[in-house]
This record gives C-alpha cells, sequence and structure tokens, in this order.
C-alpha cells in the first residue's frame, strides 16, 4: 500500500510539472489539444523513444480519448498556434517540453539529496 502511495505521488507530481509547464507557456486548458499534449509528454517521460514516430502517437492518443489521429494532430496543433508557438513544429515542441521536465525533475531530485 505505502508503495502505491509514492507511485501516485510521483504521478501526479509528473502531471503537476507538466501542467506547471505548460500554463507558463499560456496554454488555453479549455482547449481538446490541452490533453493530449500532456498525455504526449507523458508518454516522452516515460519512453522518449515513443516520440520518434508522432503519427504513431496521434494513433495512440486518439485511441485514449476515442477519437481520430487527424483530430489529435489538428486539436495539437491548434492549441501551440493559441499559445503563441505557431511556427513550432509537434514533435520539436513535445521533445522539449520533455527534456525541460525531465531536467527539472533531476535538479529537484538533486536538492533532496
Amino acid at each position: 500500500m505505502l508503495a502505491e502511495n509514492k507511485q501516485d505521488r510521483q504521478v501526479y507530481c509528473m502531471e503537476k510539472e507538466i501542467a506547471d509547464y505548460l500554463d507558463k507557456l499560456c496554454f488555453l486548458h479549455s482547449l481538446k489539444g490541452y490533453q493530449y499534449i500532456l498525455e504526449m509528454i507523458e508518454m516522452g517521460l516515460q519512453d522518449r523513444s515513443s516520440l520518434s514516430r508522432m503519427g504513431d502517437v496521434y494513433v495512440l492518443v486518439a485511441g485514449k480519448f476515442g477519437v481520430t489521429w487527424r483530430s489529435v494532430e489538428r486539436a495539437v496543433r491548434i492549441s501551440i498556434a493559441a499559445s503563441g508557438a505557431e511556427n513550432q513544429k509537434t514533435k520539436e515542441f513535445i521533445f522539449r517540453a520533455v527534456d525541460w521536465i525531465a531536467q527539472k525533475a533531476l535538479e529537484e531530485a538533486d536538492e533532496r539529496l
């Protein structure tokens, strides 16, 4: 039970870090793409190689949310553009987010030691 609580806290902290990162970049929570981007970043944090083919990522996210991969791709593109990062490709954005969040997690772990 204790291990489950620790894992739940780690998942919550990871989700909070992702949300904080997106908030810092002025992402609108009300757009569908926000949830899809959260999911993509979580996937990248768990296994960075899963992001190598964005088409596959769109399909996985679409399956989880019960929509088409095209609607995921469009919603993500719209969310990124609405945040003011319209010139950035989705893959580049997701990789940068994963790198930044992973680096921040490492720094926080070092501080606790």
